[in-house]
């Protein structure tokens, strides 16, 4: 159980550690993003809303919560002393990190796991870096940046880092089809929100810096509007990663690039049931139904949310309603067997 705490002083606290983060929330680039000592990483929360001009609700840092004992307690200790670190030895018995480790000769095994095994990493390297927002854990600490230094091995110096998509098959790299189904840019958006995370924890940017290459030295100079190359997301989540870093960066082509991405690309065109089932390719504005891969919508209407906290687009917000809408109002065209 949480510690007692009367709500007045729950509001005090958490409208201090909001100001807090007013103060220090300045926007830091690549090249000139300070140490971590008294640049603000401590007070951001799960996403900065602190400058985002249309955000009416402003979140509370994870470290500003300290949950003691009770139910809650218990199921925290279980997640940072058991799940986390069992799932570090899956990902290791399942070969996720000779993926990496194979490409700098550092592991004989074989290319292992579909398209999307990058994300794997990501998503625990973020797990963790939630958990370190909450405290220090050495051992966590010690796994995430021995896995880090893995990662960061194998990036190219064009920025670009994927582990399915070398060797043979770096032909396939970022086509459109590719892009459709290939997972490239769901893997760099869960690496940015990764990063992100680990960074908030840590005020450690190596993570972070990698993914600024990525978009900087990779995305941005080659795809996006004519004349670059066409970008289509296939799966939603670089649209979250790419919001979120702007947030950090105050780099506007970030929030621009997640912005086109959104509005679908007409020079990759796909068919209707292909961009249904992607909730990508095709116009965000121009949805009116959710429906297709729930995965897909869920991340693509949180990217749209993201983008109108930043901009404030009366299209996407006049879009999120009626998609909210449409989910709620459903209803089967036919019973549903078994139903009562």
């Amino acid at each position: 159980m949480v510690d007692a705490i009367s709500r007045r002083a729950f509001l005090t606290s958490a409208v201090s550690i909001t100001a807090a983060s007013y103060l220090h929330g300045e926007y830091l680039s690549a090249a000139t993003m300070p140490s971590p000592i008294g640049s603000g990483w401590q007070n951001e929360a799960i996403e900065n809303l602190v400058q985002s001009p249309h955000a009416k609700l402003h979140q509370v840092p994870i470290r500003a919560v300290t949950i003691k004992s009770g139910f809650w307690g218990r199921r925290r200790q279980v997640n940072v002393a058991k799940s986390i670190p069992t799932m570090h030895g899956l990902l290791e018995a399942n070969g996720r990190m000779n993926n990496y480790r194979r490409l700098v000769a550092k592991s004989s095994a074989p290319q292992s796991g579909p398209v999307y095994s990058d994300s794997d990493v990501y998503k625990w390297t973020e797990a963790v870096g939630f958990a370190l927002q909450s405290g220090d854990l050495p051992q966590l600490r010690q796994m995430s940046e021995e896995i880090i230094d893995d990662i960061v091995a194998v990036q190219q110096p064009d920025g670009y880092l994927n582990t399915y998509y070398v060797e043979d098959r770096a032909s396939l790299r970022m086509l459109p089809q590719t892009q459709s189904t290939g997972h490239e840019l769901y893997n760099i958006g869960h690496m940015l929100q990764g990063a992100i995370a680990y960074y908030r924890g840590t005020g450690e940017r190596k993570l972070l810096d990698a993914g600024i290459r990525f978009v900087n030295d990779f995305l941005l100079p080659n795809y996006g509007p004519a004349p670059k190359k066409p970008i289509v997301s296939g799966h939603p989540e670089i649209e979250m990663g790419l919001i979120e870093l702007y947030r950090i960066t105050g780099d506007k082509r970030h929030l621009d690039l997640a912005g086109y991405i959104l509005q679908g690309d007409a020079r990759a065109p796909f068919p209707a049931r292909r961009t249904i089932y992607m909730f990508s390719g095709t116009p965000f504005t121009e949805r009116t139904k959710l429906e297709g891969h729930a995965v897909r919508v869920m991340y693509a209407c949180c990217g749209a949310t993201d983008y109108y906290m930043e901009t404030g687009d009366a299209d996407y917000w006049r879009t999120l309603n009626t998609l909210s809408n449409d989910i709620i109002t459903w209803r089967p065209a036919m019973p549903i067997i078994g139903a009562r």
